[in-house]
């Protein structure tokens, strides 16, 4: 995924001229513009590790007017690799028609194992335990990231956790946010470029003081100087389609430590829905039994 024309040919044409400090900024840009486009000057300073001024000077450096013109041309380079077409054109052009499976499970792997080492493990730890002290807990998802709010909230809720699900965005996120109390415990999934309605959340439960978790494969964005905890999801270079494996992998750590540091509640709780269904006649055993019944049935009788 190439930089915007114009952008790329400022950094060759004005490197040789750049300060020490400037080309450090220069070859990050270079090297992760995906990223660098969500920055703000502060942000890019604090990772090139540099002034705010030096940045500011860069981007004067290259020929924008302010920092705000070089961050939008960065933007421009990255824009068209998120329309959806484009990602999945990209992603099986590079996968072909053969062993579909194996190389996808073979990316899916190489994620994972990227996973376990950018996953802290106490900021699962951390986050469980908000979850579990919390009087309700908040969580905030749209578009292909509902599923993950939908596995979050019936797992907690089995757990006796009193979770409200925000999946609507524009006006009737106000109706969620106006909820939150102090007491409370907000989880956002966010990725790539934060939506309006995540950051306004994340800002008016900062300003209540109640913690705020958030799940994301952007490592340096808005919503991450926003976020208490701050979890990182990666799901694949930008111009690809992306996987949901990494979340959802990190969504079970969650759900099992919730459940691991306080097991009396979680588990009192899942014992009482048990009774509940046998009392209404419910018998899960039966079921496994018809289950493997009807599996042993169709394996004899195979065409």
């Amino acid at each position: 995924m190439p930089l915007e024309p114009d952008l790329a040919n400022r950094l060759e044409k004005f490197f040789a001229s750049l300060t020490k400090s400037q080309r450090r900024i220069a070859r990050f840009i270079n090297e992760n513009y995906e990223i660098a486009a969500f920055l703000s000057a502060a942000d890019l300073a604090a990772i090139t590790g540099v002034s705010d001024a030096t940045v500011i000077r860069f981007a004067q450096a290259l020929g924008y007017e302010t920092y705000t013109n070089l961050k939008k041309a960065l933007r421009d380079s990255i824009r068209p690799h998120l329309n959806p077409e484009v990602k999945l054109e990209a992603t099986i052009s590079e996968i072909g028609t053969q062993n579909i499976f194996q190389k996808v499970a073979r990316t899916e792997i190489g994620y994972l194992n990227d996973a376990i080492e950018t996953v802290h493990e106490e900021d699962i730890l951390t986050a469980a335990r908000w979850i579990n002290k919390a009087r309700r807990v908040f969580i905030l998802g749209y578009g292909l990231h509902v599923s993950l709010v939908d596995m979050l909230t019936f797992r907690l809720s089995r757990f006796g956790i009193d979770v409200v699900p925000g999946i609507m965005g524009g006006r009737d996120i106000f109706e969620t946010i106006h909820q939150i109390k102090k007491e409370d415990c907000v989880l956002a999934f966010s990725f790539v470029q934060p939506r309006e309605e995540i950051i306004l959340a994340l800002k008016k439960t900062g300003e209540i003081g109640a913690p705020r978790i958030i799940i994301s494969d952007t490592p340096a964005s808005e919503v991450r100087a926003l976020s208490d905890v701050f979890i990182m999801a990666r799901r694949g270079p930008l111009g690809v389609f992306h996987s949901l494996a990494i979340p959802n992998i990190i969504v079970n750590a969650l759900i099992l430590a919730v459940a691991a540091l306080e097991p009396e509640k979680c588990l009192g709780n899942l014992e009482g829905l048990s009774n509940l269904r046998k009392k209404m006649g419910y018998d899960p055993e039966h079921e496994a039994f018809i289950l493997q019944k009807n599996m042993n049935y169709h394996q004899k009788n195979k065409p």
